[in-house]
C-alpha cells in the first residue's frame, strides 16, 4: 500500500508542476476537482515533496514496527500451545514476563493502552499456578523497550520472546542476501547499517526538518527492504514453531527432498514412515542451511505413474510431488505444523 501510494502521489506531482504539459491544463477547464487542485499547490514542488517524503517515512517505520509486535504476539500466543506447562517455558520468556508486568503496575497507563490491575497480573498468576491453561499476557510484557527497533533492539524483542540468534537468521535468509546484492540501491552495504539510517530518516521526519528529501527510488528501497525483513522474520517465527514441536514429541517431519527434476518442476521425496500426503496440505520447506522456511501447498502427487489425491506411508517410501510457485532443491527438508 505505502509502495503505491508514493508511486500515485509521484505520478501527479509531474501532472500537476509540468509546465509543458498542455493535457493538465486543458482537464483543468473541465475538471472542477483537477481545477481545484492546480489551484491549491504550494509555490514551489519541494514542498508537496517534502511532505510526501516525511508521510511515506513515518509510514512505512510504523508498518514495520506493527508487523514485529504482531508477529511477537501471534508467537506467544501458540506458545502455551506448544509449551504446556509456564515452568518449562524458556527463562528469559518468564523473566521478561515478570519485569513487564512489574513495569506495568508501575506504569499501567504508559504502555499503550490503560490496563486494568487485574488484567496485568493475570496471565502471570495463571503461570506460577502451574496452571496448563495459562497465557502469556498481557502482551504489553514483551514491548516495555520503547526503543526503536534497530538491529540490537530487534534482536533484543525476540531474544525476550524466546526466540535466539534472529539477527543471524535474517542475515543469512536468502531473500535479505538478495535484496541487499541485487535490489538495493546501497548494494554492499550491511544490513544492520541499512537498517539504521531507515531509523535516523525515519526520526528526522518525525521530529526534524528534513534538508535531504530523497527521491522516489529511496522510499521505494526502503518498501523493499521492510518487505524482505517482515517476510524472513515470518519465516523464522515459523521455523521456531516447527522446531518446537518437534521437540516436543511431535511428527513434524515429512519426508526430505532426494532429487529435483528442474525440467518439469516435480521434487521426488523421500518420506518418513507413519505419514499421510494429500493434495492441498500445506507444508514448510526448509532449505538444508536451515536458513529460510517457505510455506507451500501440494500440486499433484504422483506415485508408480499414477495420480493420487491421498497417499499413506506406513513404512518409508518415495514419492512425486509437484509444489505450488516454487523451485525446490536436493535435500530440502519437508515439514507441516500441527496446530
Amino acid at each position: 500500500m505505502v509502495r503505491c501510494l508514493i508511486k500515485s502521489s509521484k505520478l501527479l506531482q509531474e501532472i500537476c508542476f509540468n509546465q509543458d504539459c498542455q493535457t493538465s491544463r486543458d482537464l483543468a477547464e473541465q475538471d472542477v476537482y483537477l481545477k481545484e487542485l492546480l489551484q491549491e499547490l504550494p509555490d514551489i514542488p519541494r514542498a508537496w515533496q517534502t511532505h510526501d517524503y516525511c508521510s511515506a517515512i513515518i509510514r512505512l517505520y510504523a508498518v514495520y514496527e506493527i508487523f514485529v509486535e504482531a508477529l511477537i504476539t501471534e508467537w506467544l500466543s501458540l506458545l502455551p500451545s506448544l509449551v504446556t506447562r509456564y515452568a518449562d517455558l524458556d527463562e528469559t520468556i518468564k523473566r521478561t514476563h515478570r519485569e513487564g508486568v512489574g513495569q506495568l503496575l508501575c506504569r499501567p497507563r504508559y504502555f499503550g493502552r490503560s490496563l486494568e490491575i487485574d488484567e496485568i497480573i493475570r496471565g502471570l498468576a495463571q503461570g506460577v499456578n502451574n496452571s496448563e491453561n495459562y497465557q502469556l499476557l498481557p502482551k504489553e510484557a514483551f514491548f516495555t523497550q520503547g526503543q526503536n527497533l534497530r538491529k540490537e533492539a530487534l534482536a533484543e524483542i525476540f531474544k525476550n520472546a524466546g526466540i535466539k540468534d534472529s539477527w543471524n537468521w535474517l542475515e543469512n535468509h536468502p531473500d535479505i542476501q538478495h535484496f541487499l546484492s541485487e535490489i538495493s540501491l546501497n548494494s554492499g552495504t550491511p544490513l544492520g547499517n541499512q537498517l539504521e539510517q531507515f531509523i535516523l530518516a525515519r526520526n528526522d521526519a518525525a521530529h526534524g526538518q528534513p534538508e535531504n528529501v530523497s527521491g522516489i527510488e529511496i522510499l521505494l528501497d526502503l518498501c523493499n527492504l521492510v518487505e524482505s525483513l517482515c517476510q524472513a522474520l515470518v519465516e523464522l517465527v515459523q521455523w521456531k514453531v516447527i522446531c518446537q514441536q518437534y521437540q516436543s514429541g511431535l511428527r513434524v517431519k515429512v519426508g526430505r527432498v532426494s532429487n529435483w527434476l528442474s525440467r518439469i518442476g516435480v521434487a521426488h521425496i523421500t518420506v518418513h514412515e507413519d505419514t499421510n500426503l494429500s493434495v492441498g496440505d500445506t507444508l514448510y520447506l526448509v532449505n538444508s542451511k536451515n536458513t529460510f522456511c517457505r510455506i507451500n501447498t501440494i500440486e499433484t502427487i504422483r506415485l508408480n505413474d499414477e495420480d493420487k489425491q491421498n497417499i499413506y506411508f506406513s513404512k518409508q517410501g518415495k514419492v512425486h510431488v509437484k509444489f505450488r510457485n516454487v523451485n525446490v532443491r536436493k535435500n530440502w527438508l519437508i515439514y507441516r505444523v500441527l496446530i
